[in-house]
């Protein structure tokens, strides 16, 4: 990393000097040669101003021109370099200007001020600054940016001030963290602000009054105890009170046109002996989300984080007073965030849908790091009262229970009991298992049956939260028995039992007809071992096979007709015969470790992905649909590598190839270890063939390709290359027609 104290016009010259026509000691200078723009756009793509400033002791041809780049980056830069930088700076105004301030250099606010006029003069129409003046009790000025569409500030704890006259009349984001401004007098002075996002440092109250804002996110790090907000337009707004709200807070909003909302609140309510266990309050969180239906409507979410076992917070304060202080009570969704380490909470769940009887939704997410924790105590208080189960609440408006990471256990069972009692117009019920539940527990067998008697509510019952995840409980015997047999030369008839284990296991999963199947099967117990059937999976849409070297194989009959997603990682599955299964698959990820031929045939496939481990032998793939191909050939391909690919539609291809050859014509021993062709536009071939050394391409109008990557490194000495095949033939025998795209 370089000081940042260096000199950044070290050796330069300035921008309206004489740039000569550069010529090197060896002869001609080609790429000085080059027109202005053309030097411009490379050093853009450096994106640092010290980087490009320094390519001018190379040639003088290039010295200078760094002062006229559309886009200023300064990064870890001093105040005095930074001054001399600004002051080189050639028009026009540049798009982008970012300065930051190493933070090792703290400022005082005067020269923060003046490095901020330096920037204004220049007009950027995109300005980022950072930098860290320390905590400062006077206020610094904020120059006026009458040609700015974008600031963002980023000063440690500096409130800022404004000159007598100016504004910003141009200005439509602006972002202020870890400082502050006098929003009565700053948005005034901005007629076209759009985006607001300020971190409030030396206030406790907001108070926002603009006709144009849209978005506004607003982060409080002190106590706040009043919000005023008029924005006619708004149409977005974040609040978060870091800190909590003061006993006097009071809210005004006047947002008309909002269609999106966020209002998090710290909270610190602390109940010690109402429900047995001492029940900490969080923070509490207001939302918006869309209700799916003909016509989008919005609906309030209230979530509350709570947790046991946890002595700080204010035991004066319940539930009530802190929910009652955040002056929200428009809200139809209840989720509640429970970390109960192992305690019961089902008096908890229902006293809190007990203060709003009209909530709509009730979802139930326990913490999942936390759910291997059980009572401390034998006789805990965590059930007392217990009178709970035989409570009655009125639940009029209940439509929909959804708890995640459910266990099973007699108390969670209870409270699915009494809010199937209550909610007398439910309409569905989800629950979602814990990972250690498998498909096969007696849990899930149970929660069927307590629905019997209410066949008007929909049940949906998944082993785990988001997709189905096969936890064998008899894994533990296995590896014992495993080790055992081991060390007495037998393991065949353990993995054989292993196997079972898994099929069954599958079997189960496919009877629930999930929208998501995940499977993750240690490699070491796939390894030479018989291969799996994988059922048929009527009502899966995604599908993920992580079995390393494990193999699978189809039954006579079944389909995936509404499959659209499919990974494999596995060492053999007979493409032939999924294939014609999936009607609508549109995607494909293939990581193969023992396939050297791969065939894919597909009237739907839109994007395959194709990662090989062994070396490709043969590539046929016929997809009339496909948008999107990448192939990676891990381990290189063969000499006789026969290709076929017809895909008419494809629009991106990314082909990549390892290597181990190696050639000393450059004085040393170099090695092309990845060869890479990539492009971003379509290549509109009718088909592409190749077979061994040659290849056909038909190729209509604008086929074009973009990058043509080569890995090329020093060989070290303990690496074994082929040296009988050169970079040139390495580079022929890549057999995807590169050199005709390149021509």
């Amino acid at each position: 990393m370089e000081c940042c104290r260096g000199d950044l016009l070290r050796r330069s010259t300035g921008p309206g000097d004489p740039l000569p026509d550069g010529e090197g000691e060896e002869g001609e200078d080609r790429i000085s040669a080059l027109p202005d723009d053309l030097l411009l756009r490379v050093l853009a793509r450096l994106r640092c101003a010290r980087a490009a400033a320094h390519t001018g002791l190379l040639a003088r041809r290039w010295r200078g021109l760094w002062a006229r780049l559309p886009e200023l980056t300064f990064h870890r830069i001093a105040a005095d370099p930074l001054d001399a930088a600004l002051a080189r700076v050639a028009r026009p105004a540049p798009s982008l200007l970012y300065v930051d301030v190493f933070y090792h250099h703290t400022l005082e606010l005067a020269r923060v001020s003046s490095l901020l006029r330096a920037a204004a003069a220049l007009a950027p129409m995109e300005l980022v600054f950072n930098a860290y003046a320390g905590w400062a009790a006077q206020p610094c000025e904020l120059p006026c940016f009458g040609f700015t569409t974008s600031i963002t500030l980023k000063v440690y704890r500096v409130l800022f001030s404004l000159p007598p006259a100016g504004g910003f009349p141009a200005l439509e984001s602006l972002h202020l963290e870890d400082c502050d401004a006098d929003l009565n007098e700053l948005l005034p002075r901005c007629p076209r602000l759009r985006k607001l996002w300020i971190s409030i440092c030396h206030f406790n109250s907001v108070t926002i009054n603009s006709a144009s804002l849209e978005d506004l996110v607003v982060f409080a790090h002190f106590q706040i105890r009043h919000i005023e907000i008029m924005a006619p337009a708004l149409k977005k707004l974040y609040l978060d009170a870091h800190h909590g709200i003061s006993d006097e807070f009071s809210l005004s909003l006047s947002v008309p046109a909002l269609e999106d909302l966020t209002w998090k609140c710290e909270c610190r309510a602390l109940i010690c002996n109402r429900f047995g266990v001492v029940w900490r309050l969080w923070n509490m969180e207001l939302r918006s989300c869309p209700q799916p239906g003909e016509h989008t409507q919005m609906a309030h979410v209230l979530s509350l984080n709570l947790e046991t076992d946890v002595l700080s917070g204010d035991g004066t304060r319940n539930f009530e007073q802190d929910i009652s202080r955040f002056l929200i009570s428009d809200f139809s969704i209840l989720e509640l965030a429970l970390a109960p380490r192992g305690h019961v909470y089902g008096a908890i769940v229902l006293h809190l849908l007990g203060l709003r009887t009209s909530i709509q939704k009730l979802v139930v997410k326990l913490d999942r790091y936390l759910m291997g924790e059980i009572c401390r105590s034998i006789n805990c208080p965590c059930d007392k009262p217990n009178n709970w189960r035989s409570q009655s609440i009125s639940l009029t408006d209940l439509k929909e229970v959804e708890i995640q990471g459910f266990k099973g256990e007699d108390h969670e069972v209870d409270l699915l009991k009494v809010l199937l009692r209550c909610a007398t117009v439910l309409e569905r019920v989800t629950v979602r298992f814990s990972g250690k539940v498998s498909p096969s527990d007696s849990a899930c067998m149970e929660i069927q049956s307590i629905l019997k008697p209410y066949p008007y509510v929909e049940c949906s019952i998944y082993p785990s939260y988001l997709s189905i995840r096969l936890w064998l409980r008899t894994m533990c015997k296995l590896l014992k028995e495993l080790v055992n047999r081991m060390l007495c030369g037998e393991v065949h008839s353990v993995l054989e039992k292993l196997l079972h284990e898994f099929w069954l296991c599958i079997r189960a999963a496919a009877r629930l007809s999930p929208a998501t199947f995940f499977l993750r099967i240690w490699s070491a117990f796939a390894t030479n071992s018989d291969a799996i059937e994988l059922p048929s999976f009527v009502r899966a849409t995604s599908i993920e096979l992580w079995a390393s070297a494990g193999r699978f194989t189809l039954p006579p009959a079944g389909d995936f007709p509404v499959l659209e997603s499919i990974t494999l990682d596995c060492s053999h599955i007979e493409f032939g015969d999924l294939l014609p299964r999936c009607f609508h698959l549109r995607r494909l990820c293939l990581n193969s470790r023992d396939l050297s031929s791969i065939t894919v045939h597909s009237l739907s496939l839109e994007e395959l992905d194709v990662h090989s481990f062994k070396q490709l032998q043969r590539i046929d793939i016929k997809a009339p649909k496909l948008k999107k191909l990448r192939l990676n050939a891990d381990r290189g391909i063969s000499h006789e590598l026969s290709l076929s690919l017809s895909a008419p539609a494809v629009e991106e291809l990314s082909w990549r190839c390892s290597y181990l050859c190696s050639t000393g014509m450059f004085g040393v021993s170099r090695r092309l270890e990845i060869l890479n062709f990539t492009t971003e536009r379509t290549l509109g071939h009718s088909q592409l063939a190749g077979n061994g050394g040659s290849a056909c391409l038909q190729l209509q109008q604008r086929s074009r390709v973009h990058v043509l990557w080569l890995y090329i490194l020093p060989m070290p000495v303990y690496i074994r290359a082929d040296a009988t095949q050169g970079f040139r033939q390495r580079y022929l025998d890549f057999c995807l027609p590169t050199i005709l795209f390149w021509s």
